[in-house]
């Protein structure tokens, strides 16, 4: 294989190879096997023709699926393809990896840990933005055409991982699927507190996925923010995508159909008699691409018969009552946004009421709560946790020197400096007026050591002015650690004892002079909660 095969490397950009540690333990969507296989040697420059072909062979579902695109009506060839050879070669390398991408995304998910998520509709409308992104890239004659189905398809994936992560309430997102996609967005953000493309990257570097797709997953909703690079093509054509389909999906059809015409005539100089055209393809489409993916796709609705049904209704408004049929949408719309924004506001004030508003990181209350669902992990895993308790140093004089405006501006330099040193999975709260706790899960004393002792670092070197005079910073910190939780025990009074056991080397830690850390050992162990 040379460079020609137009075969993407891997996601090796540092911004999506940090986005997860190494101790990220979340359960996400995930691809097994023969994708896998694929998708990592297609991006190999040694890898061999016959590599391929003999991997695929390996696999009696994908050699079915790849002979059945090899002869679908979508490539119209004259003579029939009998051999995995020949069928991977009419189809081509890249084509390929992109097909192994679309057969596992289909089969990434275990429909027992998705509540009541209805799969089966979700990648039905994930099939249209694909039809549409590939029609739409053909008809722009874009360079990069051949990925256009596959980032359509994946664009919206990580709808899958928060339904995995949030099984109790993943059916409320079904529910709400015939939204627009903007508000489909805004959904997800009041029923699971983050959005399908936010946490893209994550799933991404789970599922091994090349950089174009996943860049495209993470920036179809803010395409202006996007980078200006060759996979800025793509992340556009997600977003013309979306409001193709939406036409498909959506209750409210109108109104889509005004925007999607209006984007392609403003933005793709593709006129309303194209448009329509091309649309009049994408159902037979998803029906095919349906079946070549072994997917239980229902009949699809034509466009023509889209269009006559949404003329049909607005012919029968006869003039008498159409004001008064204009006037009553717009009081069922009022009132559906009304319900929309009470629903975000009363999300956005579960999470403030979790949140320090001096430092905006979490309070005690809610430090508190995940604790203890920490231990209650751990209890079940037999994973350790770790507990640090950190108070500011000399933090009255600093009052009393400075004034409490800049003691208030000293407290949010520390809380800054902890976040910003801290892993995805920790957690760090503001306890009390200059004491900070943090939560590191799945961490041994060691671990944790080593952490505390960044933490102390990284406040010391912190630089600190009132006016022109420095100002030294310094933080003590007491930490505990139960390597091993007993099922068989209450979690409260254990992580109530874990973070006095922290409390109590912090104050060892101020009587031995500040700025270091102490630890007291094997706190739960000698607790007989």
């Amino acid at each position: 294989m040379n460079s020609k095969s137009g075969v993407t490397s891997k996601l090796g950009l540092s911004v999506v190879q940090n986005v997860l540690s190494d101790t990220d333990s979340r359960d996400w969507p995930s691809f097994r096997g023969t994708a896998i296989e694929i998708i990592r040697l297609a991006g190999d420059p040694n890898c061999s023709f016959q590599n391929l072909v003999d991997i695929v062979k390996r696999d009696p579902t994908l050699s079915v699926k790849v002979l059945r695109l090899a002869n679908s009506a979508l490539l119209r060839l004259e003579d029939e393809v009998t051999t995995v050879s020949r069928a991977v070669n009419v189809i081509g390398v890249r084509a390929l990896r992109n097909m192994a991408i679309c057969f596992a995304a289909c089969d990434a998910v275990p429909k027992n840990q998705l509540g009541d998520f209805d799969l089966a509709i979700f990648l039905e409308d994930s099939l249209r933005r694909a039809v549409a992104a590939e029609l739409l890239a053909r008809e722009l004659g874009m360079s990069n055409a051949d990925e256009a189905f596959t980032v359509g398809l994946l664009q919206d994936y990580g709808v899958l991982a928060l339904a995995m992560q949030n099984p109790t309430r993943a059916g409320e997102w079904t529910a709400a699927r015939r939204d627009c996609a903007e508000h489909r967005r805004e959904h997800e953000l009041a029923i699971f507190g983050q959005s399908h493309d936010q946490i893209a990257l994550e799933v991404a570097k789970h599922s091994q996925l090349p950089a174009p797709l996943a860049f495209a997953m993470h920036y179809h909703h803010k395409v202006e923010s996007a980078p200006t690079n060759r996979q800025s093509q793509l992340i556009q054509l997600c977003s013309w995508a979306e409001n193709i389909a939406d036409v498909f999906i959506v209750d409210d059809r109108q109104p889509a159909l005004e925007l999607m015409f209006t984007r392609l005539r403003q933005e793709c100089r593709i006129d309303q008699k194209r448009a329509k055209e091309m649309l009049e393809q994408l159902p037979s489409l998803v029906e095919e691409y349906g079946q070549i993916l072994g997917l239980h796709i229902p009949p699809q609705e034509g466009f023509d018969e889209l269009l006559q049904e949404t003329n049909r209704q607005l012919a029968e408004m006869n003039v008498s009552y159409q004001e008064l049929m204009l006037e009553l949408q717009k009081v069922v719309r009022a009132k559906q946004e009304v319900e929309r924004e009470l629903r975000l506001a009363n999300a956005r004030l579960e999470r403030l009421a979790g949140i320090d508003p001096l430092t905006e990181i979490a309070n005690r209350r809610h430090f508190e709560k995940h604790l203890l669902r920490i231990v209650q992990e751990s209890q079940r895993s037999g994973a350790p946790v770790t507990v640090l308790i950190a108070d500011i140093d000399l933090f009255k004089k600093i009052n009393d020197s400075y004034g409490h405006p800049f003691g208030d501006t000293a407290i949010r330099a520390v809380a800054s400096s902890l976040e910003g040193n801290l892993r995805s999975q920790d957690l760090v709260a503001r306890v009390g007026g200059e004491e900070f706790a943090v939560i590191l899960p799945d961490t041994d004393q060691t671990t944790g050591s080593v952490i505390a002792e960044r933490l102390r670092l990284c406040v010391q070197k912190r630089e600190l002015h009132c006016g022109s005079t420095p100002v030294p910073l310094t933080i003590s910190i007491g930490g505990s650690t139960a390597d091993s939780i007993s099922p068989a025990r209450k979690a409260k009074p254990i992580s109530e004892w874990l973070f006095k056991m922290a409390d109590d080397g912090l104050l060892d830690s101020k009587r031995r002079g500040r700025n270091r850390v102490t630890w007291k050992k094997s706190a739960v162990a000698r607790f007989d909660g």
